[in-house]
């Protein structure tokens, strides 16, 4: 027996089976359900491989009892977008056409790619020169679109009372990491002290002698301790963790945190002359070295034509170490700060090495 489904743009009559009318039924009847219901439509779009830890993540924030909201507050690279995507897919799906997402100038491009390849989800960056363009085009307020919305936390400071406007379905915040040590000598502002008076003292050379002999007895006695156990155990763990990996079968891929950009030049240095020789890449907020800049530039020539490259260094440099690490190394030692952000989901082990 058939029925029949009225549509909205014209009353135009489309015959339908029983078959597709309780198909049909069926897919209303999960559309805005309870428990891995709810989000089902969200598990069958996602080209990625999901954990459970990320599935009840997604649970939570859309079945939280707190209205204004939930905080995914997951370790580094454990996958907090995926999570964020699993949210937002489901909104979508359920024809929620007001989406915002706010977060770093530099993920911005990251988070475009990522709802695209990993969710099939169409966003729209917004920045000033976009935002000309949709106005030119004839939208006055290009926040108020049937899209996901991208922008950084600034420019949505800047565009409040646009923001306000809207009545968002949804807004995700990527939270904000201001790293001290990675700021660069052109964020500091130096105050210079004045010198009221300049006086000239004599040296004590047999105290200066005696501090001399101080310091050179510690140097010999740093030297004379060697590797530390902590390095030892380091060494010990990524032998029997690539030994398991490779009989699990599973990407031998490793991530070192450390808080320190001197101790990550050290394990690197270390590490390389200790059985991981050209597998070792580091990641932190300049990456300013010679090997990261070849990097760099093998990453952009290699993706000229496939529309990753946004053209800001800053971003571009990321995806590059990243891409490195993906397909060529097997170790990267990142500072936690630095790695905010990041998709490292691929990676089979994670170790803080700062932890005592």
């Amino acid at each position: 027996m058939a029925g029949w489904m009225i549509l909205a743009d014209g009353a135009i009559p489309l015959v339908i089976t029983d078959y597709h009318a309780k198909y049909i039924a069926y897919e209303l009847s999960r559309i805005g359900g309870a428990g891995v219901d709810r989000i089902g439509r969200a598990l069958f779009d996602a080209c990625v491989d999901l954990n459970p830890h990320q599935i009840e993540a997604a649970l939570f924030a859309l079945q939280s009892p707190i209205s204004k909201g939930v905080l995914l507050a997951d370790e580094v690279g454990l996958g907090k977008t995926i999570e964020a995507g699993l949210v937002l897919c489901q909104y979508w799906a359920e024809r929620r056409r007001h989406i915002l997402v706010i977060v770093p100038a530099s993920l911005r491009k990251q988070w475009e790619i990522e709802l695209s390849d990993k969710f099939n989800l169409d966003s729209i960056v917004l920045d000033a020169k976009t935002w000309k363009k949709h106005q030119e085009n004839g939208t006055n307020n290009p926040f108020d679109k049937s899209h996901i919305i991208i922008c950084s936390m600034h420019y949505a400071s800047g565009r409040a009372d646009n923001i306000k406007a809207i009545p968002w379905d949804d807004d995700l915040l990527d939270k904000l990491i201001e790293d001290q040590e990675d700021q660069t000598d052109d964020d500091t502002i130096e105050t210079e002290a004045s010198v009221a008076e300049v006086g000239i003292r004599s040296v004590d050379l047999k105290k200066l002698e005696a501090e001399i002999e101080e310091l050179s007895g510690y140097i010999q006695w740093a030297r004379s301790i060697g590797i530390d156990s902590k390095t030892k155990s380091l060494v010990k763990a990524l032998e029997i963790g690539f030994a398991s990996m490779a009989e699990m079968g599973a990407a031998q891929k490793v991530v070192i945190f450390t808080e320190s950009r001197r101790t990550q030049v050290w394990l690197k240095n270390f590490l390389e002359n200790n059985g991981h020789s050209g597998q070792v890449l580091t990641f932190n907020g300049t990456n300013a070295d010679d090997a990261s800049g070849k990097i760099y530039e093998d990453w952009v020539q290699s993706n000229r034509d496939s529309g990753r490259v946004s053209g800001s260094r800053q971003i571009d440099l990321r995806a590059a170490i990243i891409d490195r690490f993906k397909t060529q190394a097997s170790i990267l030692i990142a500072t936690e700060a630095g790695a905010e952000g990041l998709n490292l989901q691929f990676c089979s082990a994670v170790i803080n090495f700062d932890l005592p």
